[in-house]
């Protein structure tokens, strides 16, 4: 699948399911944050989002873990 063709389906997926259009990217980002705050053990997350280093994840996603507002 070419890249316009997988943002063409991915816009056509975000518009029926009635949600914003994300891209891969971001709703590998958005799962990753939930998966946090929903209190997923931190190693369960790394080994989930295969990261090949845990600060990577603790890195990127640090202001998921000390944020308050819900996402």
């Amino acid at each position: 699948m070419t890249e316009a063709a997988l943002r063409q389906a991915m816009w056509r997926a975000c518009r029926s399911a009635g949600i914003a259009n994300y891209s891969p990217h971001q709703l590998r980002h958005r799962w990753i944050s939930i998966q946090i705050k929903r209190g997923v053990p931190i190693t369960e997350v790394i080994q989930a989002s295969r990261h090949t280093r845990a600060s990577m994840t603790l890195d990127v996603y640090s202001h998921v873990i000390t944020d308050t507002e819900d996402i």
